[in-house]
């Protein structure tokens, strides 16, 4: 059978009263809770702005405070590169300097050579050790071994300084200004 639609139930003047007083009462708290979220949330935003803010100011003084550091280290590097680059141009000129005495020496040292071979061709008596001899060896030690050490030093020097430079072009240069 067929079941009739019924109405829906009517409710008496105090129970209409106390579901509306429910309802209010319901509407009201959660209107409470909304305003509460809604002012938590605004309180959190405005937190996280501050702390933003503040961190972004705390990044930009370090970042400043980096390029300070980091202009201040190039500028020594750059000292240092103009420093190495006088250093060798002087190393340079003073091997310069020091080939030619050497070239100039090549004639007193052949000479001095060249006595102290005549004098060990001498024979019996005359085959002296001598002041005069020890002084050609002084020559012969002096011009032979002095000067090349002074070239060989100042090659490792000059090879040192080359080097040195050449690692600070490929690191500086790599990271251009």
């Amino acid at each position: 059978m067929a079941r009739l639609v019924q109405p829906p139930p009517k409710y008496t003047p105090e129970e209409w009263h106390a579901s509306n007083h429910l309802q209010y009462f319901n509407a009201e708290h959660e209107r409470a809770a909304a305003e509460r979220l809604r002012d938590e949330s605004l309180r959190l935003a405005h937190e996280t702005e501050v702390r933003t803010r503040q961190t972004q100011l705390d990044v930009n003084k370090k970042l400043d405070q980096r390029i300070t550091d980091i202009n201040f280290w190039k500028s020594e590097l750059d000292q240092k590169q103009e420093e190495t680059e006088d250093e060798i141009s002087t190393m340079l000129r003073f091997k310069a300097r020091v080939e030619k005495a050497l070239a100039d020496t090549e004639l007193p040292l052949m000479i001095a050579q060249q006595c102290l071979a005549n004098r060990e061709k001498r024979m019996k008596v005359d085959l002296v050790h001598d002041n005069v001899e020890m002084q050609l060896q002084k020559v012969k030690t002096c011009f032979s071994c002095l000067l090349f050490a002074h070239l060989d030093e100042i090659f490792n020097v000059t090879y040192y300084l080359y080097h040195t430079l050449h690692l600070y072009v490929i690191f500086v240069g790599g990271r251009s200004h």
